[in-house]
């Protein structure tokens, strides 16, 4: 059995009262200087919230009260032995050596065979293929190619790992990595030196910037430096915080930035801040003109009204900064992870019909994370208006004494928030009931028998218990409306001679079939097929891991038709498994439905159980539709 020299590095440095150098480590466990790093690497990225391993001038040290909780955990906490554990960590190993790595040297340290890192390099070519890397092999060595650009990327994504956002997990992580970076105080110097210059950033793009600012701080630390940067910034405000910005860093840690790296910190804040002037001309007339046509025709085509001047101007102030970063390089990654397009669908559609204007208004490719902050912006502005279509409908019930029946309507308001509305207050006893048009009545008084509508009856003075009973009454209420416009848009949209079940297919030959069957249809004209594409290339439309909703952005389609398909395999969409396809055509008299259907559609099926039950009964359109309406009644 090959020895676990991870651990018997920890029981050295617990055997001996001071700090030890590399070097004499390598000696006193039989191997290279440049392998203890790597154990000292795979022992704090498994150690949990703190690092085993302490790294000073002085040489290696063990943190005493990590080795404890350390101890204290379960083994399994520990280890690193799945396929996704060994790619990040071979990854991280290549991209902090600067002289790369010996295969088998990994392969003994991580406890794997010969032929099991071998599968795991072939993966990790595709991870720094990514970032425009290139994994180099003489023998058995293999290191990185590239240029520092690159590198640090691809170290930023490390740090993060899958998550990719700036989130409060991901910055603790990204701490325990960079080792020789005080996070706090560096966004602590942020915030003053931005404040200082007339510079603002939203906290995300704060902390964004600090972890970038960190990375590019622990590499030139580490003697790695910028080869060159592409259009300096000109931008006097800027260079002036980046140049305090600088000055510090050098004082702090000894080291001094080729005007290279001054360049490149310019470059960072550029790219992340904006004026704290939030007026037009702030903007720009151009950045201004184009989001204003953008919201026009958003409002037009999803029938909203979008008609706010502090908003039109935000969300310019932000496309002008997004068109800078694109032109450099630069992109602000995804600060809210991958669940806000799952969680918000028709927010994130609105945000990819404004990325497809900018990219239509100016020479930039929009990338798939700067499409959530765009969606951030949206959301925070449009979520309510959106919302309304699923808003409850409730009627008060309460005979008139005194103030008593406007005290009652009072209390039931304010516990609904956005989810309801009161829309009427009866205060009559001989009241025509049967006319009374809502969703849900809350009644002080005993109604008749026979009404339809859900009924709640509380106290004439209603208690906390009687509200929470309301609270959940207006919780069924909503999802048995969310329920009837998907078994609406079943029965009505989706068409028996477009459902199609095969063994396996890929994505482009799922659309190409669909789009084939619409058109033989009548539905679409030829030119929806590459519309459809048009519309993925710019952030696939697969939610929850098993279903895609591709559409066109135009809706041009003479009717509205929803076309199903069912494949027996998963299909590879964009890096999610795929077992339905529901594919929109959308027409001018669509836009509603696709506005007010779109999230309940989603948010039913992207459920994986639910879409494997429904993969296996549906081997016709009827068994489909029979097995999707039993699991919208579930």
């Amino acid at each position: 059995m090959q020895p676990n020299r991870p651990q018997l590095l920890v029981n050295t440095l617990r055997g001996n009262e001071h700090p030890m150098s590399a070097q004499d480590l390598g000696a006193a466990l039989g191997v290279s200087a440049r392998s203890i790093r790597t154990y000292v690497q795979v022992l704090n990225s498994s150690a949990g919230s703190s690092p085993l391993v302490l790294a000073t001038h002085r040489g290696y040290s063990i943190d005493e009260r990590a080795w404890r909780e350390l101890n204290e955990s379960e083994p399994a906490d520990r280890n690193i032995d799945t396929p996704m554990d060994r790619l990040y960590y071979i990854a991280r190993s290549l991209v902090e050596s600067t002289d790369g790595a010996d295969v088998y040297e990994l392969a003994e340290m991580l406890f794997v065979s010969d032929s099991t890192i071998e599968r795991d390099l072939v993966k990790v070519r595709v991870l720094l293929a990514e970032y425009e890397l290139e994994l180099h092999r003489t023998r058995s060595r293999v290191l990185i190619l590239g240029s520092e650009r690159d590198q640090r990327r691809l170290v930023r994504q490390l740090l993060l790992e899958s998550a990719r956002g700036v989130s409060a997990a991901g910055l603790i992580s990204a701490l325990l990595e960079l080792q020789n970076i005080d996070f706090r105080e560096l966004t602590t110097w942020l915030r003053r030196i931005l404040d200082g210059h007339d510079l603002q950033t939203q906290e995300y793009g704060l902390h964004d910037l600090s972890l970038h600012v960190g990375i590019a701080v622990s590499r030139i630390i580490e003697g790695r430096t910028r080869e060159h940067i592409d259009d300096a910034p000109r931008n006097a405000q800027v260079n002036s915080a980046a140049a305090e910005l600088a000055d510090l860093i050098e004082r702090k840690h000894g080291v001094a930035l080729p005007d290279v790296e001054r360049a490149e910190l310019a470059r960072l804040i550029l790219t992340r801040t904006g004026t704290v002037s939030v007026g037009a001309e702030a903007v720009g007339d151009e950045y201004l003109a184009l989001v204003q046509s953008i919201l026009k025709s958003i409002s037009e085509r999803y029938m909203l009204d979008i008609d706010d001047d502090t908003f039109t101007i935000n969300l310019s102030l932000h496309v002008r900064n997004l068109v800078a970063r694109a032109r450099t390089g630069a992109i602000a990654r995804n600060p809210l992870g991958r669940s806000f397009k799952q969680d918000h669908p028709l927010i994130h559609e609105l945000a990819v019909f404004v990325a497809d204007g900018i990219e239509r208004g100016t020479d930039i490719t929009m990338d798939e994370d700067e499409i959530v902050f765009i969606a951030f912006h949206l959301g925070g502005y449009l979520q309510r208006t959106l919302e309304a279509a699923g808003r409850v409908r409730v009627v008060c019930v309460t005979p008139q004494y005194y103030s008593a029946s406007d005290e009652f309507t009072r209390r039931v308001e304010s516990r609904l928030g956005d989810a309801a509305a009161v829309v009427h207050t009866v205060t009559s006893l001989d009241y025509d009931w049967a006319s009374l048009d809502a969703d849900l009545i809350v009644t002080s008084t005993p109604l008749p028998p026979g009404l339809k509508t859900r009924i709640v009856e509380v106290s004439p003075i209603p208690s906390l218990a009687d509200l929470e009973a309301v609270v959940d009454a207006v919780r069924h209420a909503r999802s048995a409306k969310s329920s009837e416009r998907i078994r609406w848009a079943i029965t009505t949209l989706i068409d028996p001679r477009l459902f199609t079940r095969v063994k396996r297919t890929t994505r482009n030959e799922a659309l190409a079939h669909m789009s084939a069957q619409l058109h033989a249809e009548g539905i679409v004209e030829p030119s929806f097929a590459q519309e459809v594409r048009d519309r993925e290339r710019l952030s696939p439309t697969a939610f929850g891991g098993s279903i895609a909703v591709p559409h066109s952005m135009n809706m041009t389609a003479h009717r509205t038709a929803i076309s199903i398909l069912i494949s027996e395999e998963p299909i590879d969409w964009a890096g999610s498994s795929v077992h339905l396809v529901a594919l929109f055509a959308l027409s001018p008299n669509g836009r509603q439905v696709f506005r007010d259907v779109l999230d309940d559609f989603i948010a039913i099926l992207a459920d994986t159980a639910r879409i494997a039950r429904i993969v296996n009964a549906a081997t016709s359109y009827d068994s489909f539709a029979n097995a999707l309406i039993s699991e919208i009644g579930q």
